[in-house]
């Protein structure tokens, strides 16, 4: 495992999430399990499960505070890498946005977290092979045998 003096100082991006955790979902981190890499402290998962609860809205977390936007394959492989309670909620969030939200496309996986609809001026994605990051926890759990 890296320590925590390697994390602080040579992987710039951790050390900022380390000392101020961002609001938004940290997606990326989800590699460093699936891998087994060890590069990312536990602690980081942590402060990130702890974290998605304060900011979740009525279909998800946001991407970051530029907008409420989320991706639904990011959200996966956030969840698949956080603790118990909070992987349920934003599994619960997704679930709840797929069974009340109407469209007549194929599932996006870019919609926004209040509205539960395609981001206002934003891009319309639509069936895109992204989706496939749904499967980020058994993929995971897969890796664990």
């Amino acid at each position: 495992m890296v320590s925590k003096q390697l994390t602080h100082t040579k992987i710039p991006i951790l050390s900022s999430l380390i000392l101020n955790p961002i609001p938004g979902l940290l997606y990326n981190i989800y590699a460093d399990k699936l891998l087994g890499l060890d590069f990312v402290d536990q602690s980081v998962f942590d402060m990130q499960s702890k974290f998605y609860p304060t900011v979740a809205s009525e279909y998800g977390v946001a991407l970051d505070t530029r907008h409420t936007w989320t991706k639904s394959d990011w959200e996966m492989f956030a969840a698949a890498v956080a603790g118990p309670q909070t992987r349920a909620m934003l599994i619960s969030l997704l679930a709840r946005w797929v069974g009340v939200t109407s469209s007549n496309r194929a599932m996006t996986d870019l919609y926004d977290v209040e509205t539960g609809g395609y981001p206002e001026g934003g891009p319309t994605f639509v069936a895109r092979p992204v989706v496939g990051g749904m499967f980020a926890l058994l993929a995971l759990d897969r890796g664990r045998r």
